[in-house]
């Protein structure tokens, strides 16, 4: 990762150590495979939801989810959460896509959420709570 980076939440960083709780995204300059040992999870994983701008993944259960069920779930919790985004994973072949009540840059779908993808989830300033995933969302949302 010489020429890639590392964004910690507040700033990039070419070099920094993983900590267990804090979310990092990797973005290499080309192809790279990253292996993390450890356990699999084995139900959902609680998220602590603060400020205007969150992104995280489901990691458990990402793959029961579309955009609209996951964003539904958030709401029940805080409905100052407007809008869900996916972070593509090629910005330059692939588009990014969001469901919600605020007009973002890009195409509005109703997507489906994966398993070990992150998702940025767009709230009003003053959002500070926790969601865990309930892994059944509800149907026909």
């Amino acid at each position: 990762f010489e020429t890639s980076s590392v964004y910690t939440g507040t700033e990039w960083s070419p070099n920094i150590d993983l900590t267990p709780g804090i979310g990092f995204i990797l973005t290499p300059m080309e192809d790279y495979e990253v292996t993390f040992a450890g356990q699999p999870f084995d139900s959902s994983v609680a998220v602590n939801i603060q400020g205007v701008g969150n992104v995280f993944g489901i990691p458990f259960c990402g793959d029961k989810y579309t955009a609209s069920q996951a964003l539904q779930e958030v709401r029940a919790i805080e409905p100052r959460c407007k809008t869900i985004m996916n972070q593509a994973q090629n910005a330059k072949t692939s588009p990014v896509l969001y469901w919600g009540s605020e007009d973002m840059n890009g195409i509005k779908s109703d997507f489906k959420l994966n398993n070990y993808e992150a998702y940025y989830f767009l709230c009003e300033p003053g959002v500070d709570f926790v969601w865990k995933p309930s892994c059944s969302p509800a149907a026909g949302v």
